[in-house]
């Protein structure tokens, strides 16, 4: 009797296992099938072509979009497969102000590069390459405007004391 429950045992976790292992094979299938729409490279789902997305800075691949900062430096973040090498270049004007060689993206699927930024003009111009994409390089780039010194000491000495202190499109009216 005891052996005929411990068969049983083993027979019951052997076709949870097999339904466990059918029902991934099912899901890998339908991801499969509708290749247009998302590719799951880990943790990280990126769309079919999508091979770097930056999280930080916040930005907008958008022809007018320009992040403004009072400092020095500014944190880039963001996700992109495995294997992707990844370049980071600033301009100032036409000039190169500093290139980044970053670590090609391991398992983590993650990069971080604190970029050093002029005063005023910055365009900042992240390029990669990955296996997938042959003999091609590919960059996306925003445009970083760093406020001059004397502008943020402006600020951080200005004391506002009453509502007439304020800008004019700040005062409220009741």
């Amino acid at each position: 009797m005891k052996n005929s429950i411990s068969k049983l045992m083993i027979l019951g976790a052997f076709i949870i296992c097999a339904s466990e292992v059918i029902a991934t094979d099912n899901i890998q299938k339908i991801l499969d099938s509708n290749q247009n729409q998302v590719s799951i490279d880990s943790s990280v789902e990126f769309q079919k072509n999508e091979y770097v997305r930056i999280t930080q800075p916040i930005i907008q691949i958008e022809e007018d979009f320009l992040i403004t900062t009072f400092e020095s430096e500014i944190n880039m973040m963001g996700h992109a497969r495995v294997g992707t090498k990844i370049s980071i270049t600033v301009y100032n004007g036409n000039e190169v102000y500093k290139t980044y060689e970053l670590e090609e993206v391991g398992a983590t699927q993650t990069f971080n590069q604190l970029v050093s930024l002029n005063e005023k003009d910055n365009t900042v111009v992240l390029t990669y390459t990955h296996k997938d994409i042959p003999n091609s390089t590919q960059e996306l780039s925003t445009k970083i405007y760093r406020q001059p010194e004397e502008n943020k000491l402006k600020i951080k000495n200005y004391v506002v004391s009453t509502p007439q202190d304020l800008p004019e499109n700040l005062i409220e009216t009741p």
